[in-house]
């Protein structure tokens, strides 16, 4: 809950982020939203709401699953690390094999 919460929160953030990229002029994060609000209403800060909140589940999981399958692996390799160390390595492994998922899906969010 707490994820999806994040989500709506910093969308309008990223929009703005995806809105300034896809200028061909210099702009301002001001000017950018002030013209959004202006052209478009409130509630065009969150365009595209749906596609982060249906993917956040099932992207969230396969983190998670990987940290815990990570630290398994980690504890039983090396049984003597502590579980900070385990949770930190554990945590640093399932983030870098995410980037595989979230790299591509923000590209094609920012192309579309």
């Amino acid at each position: 809950m707490s994820n999806i919460a994040g989500i709506i929160a910093g969308h309008p953030l990223d929009t703005i982020r995806v809105r300034m990229q896809m200028e061909t002029r210099k702009i301002t994060t001001r000017h950018c939203l002030y013209e959004t609000l202006t052209n478009e209403g409130f509630l065009s800060l969150w365009k595209g709401l749906g596609a982060p909140l249906v993917g956040a589940i099932p992207l969230n999981t396969l983190v998670f699953m990987a940290t815990e399958y990570s630290k398994r692996t980690l504890g039983f390799y090396y049984p003597q690390m502590s579980s900070a160390n385990s949770s930190l390595i554990a945590g640093s492994m399932a983030g870098v094999m995410s980037l595989a998922i979230f790299v591509p899906g923000d590209l094609l969010k920012c192309r579309a």
